[in-house]
């Protein structure tokens, strides 16, 4: 033995200072650091215990993802649908040069088409169409006004179709068309605006029922929002007999009065679709 200590004293002296220094450094370690390690190697089990807590599988993700593809695609359905393009012309745009000339222009189709047709079919028709008596001043208010002026076209072209679909003279007549004032200050001020347009229709029941559910139930790209309704019966009161007040006309009886108002959804820009 001491002949190998002797040989290998040097060897022997080296392994004892090495086992000396790992002993302190992990004494010097636990002294200071101990707590600190502690708290870290509970943290990493409780991370780890985490991880396999919330974690997906392949397959639950994959699902996930189709759901969250389905609504995305439901909502820009919706969007489409909800969406109102405006009929070709009724959107002032910039390539249009001459406000008023454009002007004109619509309101003239608008009297030559829809208005001779409703004519045609018996069913009498403000003949304003809503527009001002005063000629728009500036291009905001043209582009106002023609937006009206599509809503305006669009129920009128649903009248003539419940006429021709639904009940023929359904619908008797259209006693007023008001597109709302331009609303002062600058445009855009206070959000997207919504042109407001109400109509007085007076019709069969059949017919105005009608007409309120192909309101309800646009195309793509041509909703209208009901901002109020109101519908009241134009038959004489029993205590009146079967003559009808004074300067009432005797076709209404059995008829009804319905007061709309309508406005055109703007969810953001659209292209005006051709006719």
């Amino acid at each position: 033995m001491n002949e190998f200590l002797q040989e290998h004293k040097r060897a022997v002296a080296v392994a004892a200072l090495g086992s000396f220094l790992f002993i302190a450094t992990n004494l010097f370690i636990s002294g200071h650091y101990g707590d600190a390690i502690l708290t870290g190697q509970r943290q990493l089990a409780q991370h780890t215990a985490d991880a396999a807590r919330f974690s997906v599988d392949a397959a639950r993700l994959d699902a996930a993802r189709r759901a969250r593809e389905a609504l995305e695609e439901r909502v820009s359905a919706l969007e489409r649908r909800m969406q109102r393009v405006p009929t070709k012309g009724m959107l002032l745009d910039a390539t249009i040069a001459d406000a008023d000339v454009h002007y004109n222009r619509m309101v003239d189709a608008v009297r030559r088409n829809e208005l001779e047709k409703c004519a045609l079919a018996n069913i009498d028709v403000d003949a304003r169409l809503g527009l001002p008596d005063a000629f728009p001043a500036t291009r905001r208010e043209v582009d106002w006004f023609l937006r009206g002026l599509d809503v305006v076209q669009q129920l009128l072209e649903k009248v003539l179709s419940i006429n021709a679909e639904v009940l023929e003279g359904g619908i008797a007549r259209v006693d007023r068309i008001d597109i709302a004032p331009v609303p002062k200050g600058k445009a855009g001020a206070n959000g997207p605006q919504r042109v407001a347009v109400t109509f007085v229709i007076v019709g069969h029941p059949k017919a105005v029922g009608a007409l309120r559910e192909a309101v309800a139930r646009p195309s793509d790209g041509r909703a209208l929002v009901l901002l109020q309704g109101t519908e009241r019966s134009l038959d004489v009161p029993p205590q009146a007999g079967p003559r009808a007040p004074r300067g009432m006309d005797p076709l209404d009886l059995g008829r009804t009065q319905a007061t709309l108002v309508l406005a055109a959804l703007d969810l953001g820009s659209a292209k005006p679709e051709g006719k």
